[in-house]
Formats: C-alpha cells, sequence, structure tokens
C-alpha cells in the first residue's frame, strides 16, 4: 500500500524492500474477539510491539503464536520509535498492539505513525474491537453523529475547563473513565451539564459487563452510597444538548410559539424543571425564580 503524501505535504513513496507497520485492534476484554486478519497479521510480523508486554503475552499464548515481543508505551515511545522504522526501512514488518482495543486512540501509537508516514514507510490498519463502538451500538440515544473525547485530564481544575468548552453540543459525547476518576469526574460533569441522561457501560465484553442508563444525579448517588461497583473500566456515553437544537427548531419553524406550548415540547424531550427554565428565560427574557414558580403551579 503506498502513501502518496507525508505529513508536510509532499508526494512519497514507500521503497519496495521497506517492511509495512500494522496497526492491530485486540480484543478489550473476551479474547475471542480477535480477528482472523490480526491473529494472521500477529503470526507473520518479524515483531510485536505491545503497550504491556505481559498481558500481550498473554493473548499470543491464548493464540498458540510465538512471535518476538518488544516494549512500546508512553514512557519509551519517543525512544523506541526510530529504531523500529529502521527496522521496517531493513523489511521486517512490524505489529503494534496496546493493552486492549486500538493503538492511538487514548493509547500510544501516534508518535511511530506519525514518523511512518513523513518516512514513507507504510501503515496499514487491522481494525477489531472497539470500546467506543461496543457502548454506542447499544447506546438508546437518538443521535446520527456523536464526539469522541476519550480521557479527560486528570487535573480537575483542567478537566472542567475542558468539559465547559463541551457544553452547547447538541450530539452526545463519550468518555473513558477510569475507576478511581469515577465519582468525581461525574461530579464534574453534573457540576457543568446539569442533571443530564447518561448511559454508563462497564467492563465491556467481560464477565461482569453491565450497562446503566440513568441521570448523572442518580448514579452520582449510588457511586456515594456504595450502590455501584466501580472497579473495572468505564465509557461514559453523555446524551447531547436538547435544547441546542430543539429550541432552534421550534422557534425557526413556530415563531409564535407560546411558553405553554414550548414547555410541554422541551419536557417531552426528557429535558429536568431546571433545565426547562433555563431555556424558557433565554427565550422569553423572563426571571428564572418566576418561570420555576409558574412552571410548578401549572403542574
Amino acid at each position: 500500500m503506498c502513501r502518496d503524501f507525508g505529513t508536510d505535504g509532499t508526494a512519497v513513496s514507500s521503497d519496495p524492500m521497506y517492511g509495512t507497520l500494522y496497526i492491530v485492534a485486540t480484543p478489550i476484554g473476551n479474547l475471542d474477539d480477535i480477528t482472523l486478519r490480526a491473529i494472521d497479521t500477529l503470526r507473520k510480523v518479524s515483531t510485536v510491539a505491545a503497550e504491556d508486554t505481559r498481558r500481550t503475552r498473554t493473548l499470543l499464548s491464548h493464540l498458540d503464536i510465538k512471535t518476538k515481543i518488544i516494549s512500546y508505551h508512553q514512557h519509551n515511545e519517543a525512544r523506541r520509535a526510530p529504531s523500529l522504522i529502521a527496522d521496517i526501512k531493513d523489511g521486517q514488518d512490524i505489529a503494534l498492539v496496546t493493552d486492549a482495543g486500538t493503538p492511538g486512540i487514548s493509547d500510544p501509537g501516534r508518535v511511530i505513525i506519525n514518523m511512518a508516514f513523513e518516512q514513507g514507510v507504510d501503515v496499514v490498519p487491522i481494525p477489531g474491537a472497539s470500546a467506543v463502538t461496543a457502548t454506542l451500538s447499544v447506546c438508546p440515544f437518538l443521535y446520527d453523529r456523536y464526539l469522541f473525547y476519550g480521557f479527560l485530564p486528570a487535573k480537575r481544575t483542567v478537566r472542567k475547563k475542558s468539559l465547559d468548552k463541551l457544553r452547547g453540543y447538541d450530539m452526545p459525547v463519550v468518555f473513558f473513565i477510569s475507576p478511581h476518576k469515577l465519582s468525581e469526574t461525574i461530579e464534574d460533569i453534573y457540576e457543568i451539564f446539569g442533571n443530564r441522561r447518561v448511559f454508563l457501560a462497564k467492563e465491556i465484553t467481560k464477565i461482569y459487563e453491565s450497562f446503566q442508563l440513568d441521570t448523572l444525579a442518580n448514579i452520582l448517588s449510588a457511586i456515594r452510597e456504595n450502590r455501584t461497583n466501580i472497579r473495572g473500566e468505564f465509557t461514559l456515553v453523555l446524551e447531547g444538548d436538547a435544547r441546542t437544537d430543539n429550541t432552534k427548531t421550534d422557534t425557526i419553524s413556530n415563531p409564535d410559539l407560546d411558553m405553554h406550548t414550548l414547555t410541554k415540547k422541551l419536557q417531552s424531550k426528557g429535558l429536568s424543571k431546571k433545565d426547562t427554565v433555563d431555556v424558557l428565560s433565554t427565550i422569553f427574557k423572563l426571571s428564572k425564580k418566576e418561570l420555576y414558580k409558574s412552571l410548578i403551579d401549572n403542574q
């Protein structure tokens, strides 16, 4: 497979004597999710560059593959990538794998991939299991597009700033969350977005796989009361902002829409009283306190 252009826009062509860099997706839990093409690739390459050699050795042993394994992770990739590219230029095929899923997607891989394109080395994807697509495939939210964010910043102040930039999106946002950050991350999401619905996936494809559709407040309450086991890896889908799309549609197509009708429409979309009041206040330029009282009195 010849790559036509490098990262600087100049034309490049891989040497026919070069090997290939394969970006191989591995199972995210259940080892049976490995693809036949991935097995064939891992078996035929000269070396497997792995984020965690122990985990990859377990996978290769399960598949009865004896290919050489070397480490390639976030702490050594800047040093390791040039030597791997040199090996590929010498005619070796290299497979890059991560602990689970696809390299470069919230995992190490970008350094060597970028270097491969700059030097005219072929990069071939070997797709497979994905926590993102697996979660979205069973998520009940209505959407035709989504935003994948991955892991949020670890520092709380930076995390909140990152979340604040996502406000107003009318599409679901997908986050990866480690168990020790689950409670405080959901607290921050709740603080920034209010009590939206979320779809929380845990341990996808593993023995204790579970899915939960609920509001941020209810999930946070369950975590605080120890009713939710927080061991394991989580993928969280935050429902898009219904107000962004619905209010635009309603006010443009129905310029004379009255407040009572709009209130019903917003609540039929699942908005809380607080969020409904926020929308009405913006559109009709009225006091939130008066609107909230009116909303309660009319129910």
